[in-house]
């Protein structure tokens, strides 16, 4: 086998758990009305079978990089991939909503194991000249992933039951176990005999989930004071795991990663990027339909065929970022983003016109993420890739949750600002036509915030590989060893 056909096999094994990760993720959203229904439970019970399987793997993915710089990145890569498919064989034997949400925590464990050791797996068992090419498909496969998994669940759910979407998953599971296993070698990038940080992991992730979980339920009126008691339990829990931090030696969150400015203001830009991907990927559907008037069955077709075409974008920003570096990249997607967010603000009433804009803005996104990732991920010594992707990740993940969040805050204070009362019930049959373009035309003035807070933080940034004290390797490049490389 030559080098670029192991190179080609190392991307698509780690590509197709991304897929796999992501059709768990979004496929489900569509058969939660079923579900409900099945169960007879309310809806408010049911979200956490998408928020549990969010929440964990925001909490457990800083933790999983960590484990996978000590214990190698192809054996958490296969464990990872084992434990998602025994949740799902799991999730499809589901007797209650309680060990259905059971189950999809087992396989959001599995997920951060595999999502959290991917991107690091690129980085070091692919060649140089290579990796940014890489980077770009596994993430062009993460939001082919979201776009098929709900097209696939809407047909699994109509003609054979909602658990068949799990049973789906198994095979594919076994399929990237086998490439991965005959095709990644171990590479132990910190081969350091001391204790694993047991309580500082649980105390990060304690702190981490009690601040998503707050995010995610600030906005739900039945919530009451939940969201501050969480908030409140997580500084207690922040300040206790900052103190342990100092006295540790060997902490759960490599924060000496942070002392590169680089890779920290890359972090940022980052995250407000996704903050921003995700709460307008929140809205979009019900933009759609209550602004629109379109079916639910439309909407899910054109949003599948942006997402789909959108990803086109990744693959030649990950080539360029191989040739100029990842940060021009990065700042032209950060200017094509900017203004589309102000023509949405601008379009007269029409609807062909708001789904280019939204294809725009989506491949905005997809020409950043992959060039992202390899400006995030070069800033890391060689040692720590796989706490770099771990913290990117968990990152990535947060602001997912916290984009959401942020942007239904905005959108109801708007509305109630605008006449709307508060008075603890569902907002959305109460809004007028003119009620609803103010508060979704909010939504695109504070996305116009967000981005050009992230264009600000990319333009900090640089094009650089650290160095670790020992020649930078690459296993791609088969350059000579100072890790414990395993066959």
């Amino acid at each position: 086998m030559t080098p670029y056909q192991r190179d080609i096999l190392v991307i698509f094994s780690v590509s197709l758990s991304t897929f796999l990760g992501m059709v768990a993720m979004s496929g489900i959203n569509i058969s939660l009305p079923v579900i409900v229904e099945e169960f007879n439970t309310a809806i408010s019970h049911a979200s956490w079978i998408i928020n549990g399987y969010l929440l964990v793997m925001a909490g457990f993915i800083v933790i999983i990089g960590r484990l996978a710089d000590r214990r190698g990145l192809k054996r958490t890569f296969l464990e990872g991939i084992l434990i998602f498919t025994i949740g799902s064989l799991l999730c499809f034997i589901s007797w209650d909503l309680n060990s259905l949400i059971g189950s999809r925590i087992v396989q959001a464990i599995g997920a951060s194991m595999f999502i959290a050791s991917g991107p690091a797996l690129i980085a070091t068992q692919v060649s140089v000249r290579n990796q940014g090419k890489g980077q770009s498909i596994n993430t062009a496969f993460s939001p082919i992933g979201a776009a098929v998994g709900i097209g696939i669940a809407g047909l699994v759910t109509e003609y054979v039951g909602w658990r068949y979407i799990f049973l789906l998953s198994i095979p594919l599971g076994i399929v990237i176990y086998l490439i991965g296993r005959t095709i990644l070698t171990e590479v132990r990038l910190n081969t350091k005999v001391s204790p694993f940080d047991i309580r500082g992991s649980i105390m990060l992730f304690l702190t981490l989930v009690m601040i998503l979980a707050g995010c995610t339920l600030i906005y739900i009126p039945s919530s009451g004071t939940t969201p501050i008691f969480l908030f409140v339990c997580s500084v207690v829990t922040g300040i206790l795991f900052i103190y342990h931090q100092n006295k540790c030696t060997e902490s759960v969150l490599n924060v000496s990663l942070f002392r590169n400015r680089y890779f920290s203001v890359a972090m940022i830009s980052s995250f407000f990027i996704y903050s921003l991907y995700a709460g307008l990927n929140y809205f979009i559907p019900l933009i759609l339909v209550f602004i629109y008037h379109m079916s639910s069955t439309d909407a899910g077709l054109y949003l599948m065929a942006v997402g789909l075409g959108s990803t086109l974008f990744a693959l030649p920003a990950g080539k360029i970022a191989d040739q100029y570096g990842p940060r021009v990249i990065c700042i032209g997607a950060c200017c094509i983003i900017l203004p589309v967010l102000y023509l949405f603000t601008i379009i007269p009433h029409n609807i062909t016109a708001f789904i280019l804009l939204f294809f725009f803005f989506r491949s905005g996104f997809m020409l950043y993420a992959s060039p992202s990732t390899k400006q995030i991920l070069d800033q890391c010594p060689y040692d720590q890739k796989g706490s770099g992707s771990g913290i990117m990740q968990t990152t990535r993940y947060s602001a997912y949750t916290i984009g959401i969040a942020i942007l239904c805050i905005v959108f109801e204070t708007v509305v109630y600002n605008a006449g709307v009362v508060n008075d603890g019930t569902a907002i959305v049959n109460r809004l007028t036509p003119v009620i609803e373009r103010i508060g979704y035309l909010s939504l695109f003035y504070s996305g116009i915030v967000i981005a050009l807070l992230a264009l600000i933080f990319c333009i900090f940034t640089r094009n650089q590989i650290i160095q670790s004290g020992k020649d930078e390797i690459n296993v791609g490049d088969h350059i000579g060893s100072n890790v414990d490389t395993v066959y």
